[in-house]
């Protein structure tokens, strides 16, 4: 067959096509019209199953998603918004709620930083609040932390205690020294585990030179300053004598408050009283009248007019030493605490007290597994760096790394 008489050639047209069949045309019959395409019933109606099937599997699984966070949000106290994730949820230890006293376990864990939203502070509120709060455990288990959140959350369980009327003991954990020892003197009893760290009261502030590696990589600092101390702390610099005394300045008076707090709340270590002072130093007047000459104060009558003060040089104690030296009350556990309180402070049968230990919620993603990198544990550890960063004082235990619940 020539092109002449090609059927796939209209008459008249001087070039064939090419290709035979332009894309997106069907094949042209002999007489010109389009061929329809011809599909399978089965087959059409095969793919309209297939759709419907997976569309309808996706909203099975929706809905199953969507139930499970709704039973773990009313069985668990799960929440995913961080203001909520800081409400404390209650967690029953003993007792039931019809119990007529109840006992609140709030915990103090971890590097203590000062948030006037935080998980703390909403558990102080949430006792406070509680018509049936007969008494308060502090389960303290903390290196420390700055000084403004340690005396923030002193203040509020201060006020929480004396308005409410209710008893203050502590639990100690692991560790509870510097910031969570300065917590603790709210207490009216302290008990601490046989393995407890504690004490460590002082104040530190940490601040980097890192002057000769800044003149070794060719950095300096040329910032402009209203006065010459406003530059204090630059670690591009070595600091000068008068930053230093007036950095120790700051030390001492914030070093005092924390000896002034551990004295209201263990009154062994209170100071010798004005009338005890002035007898003292009339005996002194009369040995001189009398021709002795005055001895020198020695390191032990310096010890013994303020005892505390010997003891509190920044050293952590074992629970032992701390017990011996009058810094806590009683070794023993949590449990030990709840039940002395029940016995010797309320004074009822273990039985019409419920023992309820505040928790964070969790997240939805914690709960179902799937929370990865600990979020909000990074962010307070972030937090805690860019605080450390900067020059301040600090209620805390030299080199402990932020740890968390």
């Amino acid at each position: 067959m020539n092109e002449e008489n090609s059927p796939f050639i209209s008459s008249g047209s001087p070039d064939p096509p090419y290709p035979p069949f332009p894309k997106g045309e069907f094949p042209r019959r002999f007489d010109g019209a389009y061929r329809p395409s011809r599909r399978s019933f089965w087959g059409v109606f095969g793919k309209i199953l297939l759709w419907c099937g997976s569309l309808l599997l996706i909203c099975l699984g929706g809905l199953f998603l969507l139930g499970v966070i709704g039973f773990l949000v009313s069985v668990k106290g799960i929440s995913t918004d961080d203001e909520i994730k800081n409400t404390p949820v209650e967690k029953v230890l003993a007792g039931t709620d019809v119990s007529p006293k109840k006992i609140v376990v709030l915990p103090i864990e971890g590097t203590i930083t000062e948030s006037e939203f935080g998980f703390i502070r909403n558990c102080i509120k949430k006792a406070y609040e509680d018509d049936r709060l007969s008494g308060l455990v502090l389960r303290v288990n903390s290196p420390g932390g700055t000084i403004s959140g340690s005396d923030y959350y002193y203040e509020l369980l201060g006020k929480l205690k004396e308005e409410r009327k209710v008893p203050v003991y502590v639990s100690m954990g692991g560790v509870a020294a510097s910031g969570g020892y300065y917590v603790s003197m709210v207490a009216d009893k302290i008990y601490a585990e046989r393995s407890t760290i504690t004490g460590s009261i002082g104040v530190i502030s940490m601040m980097f030179d890192a002057s000769s590696l800044c003149e070794k990589i060719g950095v300096r600092s040329n910032y402009i300053v209203s006065g010459k101390n406003k530059g204090m702390g630059d670690f591009t610099r070595p600091m000068s004598d008068d930053e230093r005394a007036i950095w120790q300045s700051l030390i001492d008076q914030a070093y005092e408050q924390f000896l002034d707090v551990v004295r209201r709340g263990r009154p062994a270590f209170a100071l010798k009283s004005e009338g005890e002072s002035a007898a003292a130093d009339e005996a002194a007047e009369s040995e001189a009248a009398d021709g002795a000459e005055p001895e020198a104060e020695s390191d032990t009558d310096a010890g013994a007019a303020d005892p505390l003060r010997g003891i509190a040089d920044g050293r952590v104690y074992s629970a032992a030493d701390a017990k011996r030296l009058g810094l806590i009350d009683e070794i023993g556990f949590l449990q030990d605490a709840t039940e002395a309180m029940i016995k010797d402070e309320l004074k009822v049968s273990q039985d019409d007290v419920q023992v309820v230990r505040y928790r964070k919620q969790e997240s939805v993603l914690s709960a179902l597994g799937a929370e990865v990198g600990g979020g909000e544990a990074a962010r307070q550890a972030a937090s805690l760096m860019r605080s450390l960063s900067t020059p301040g004082l600090y209620y805390m235990v030299p080199g402990t790394l932020p740890s968390f619940d």
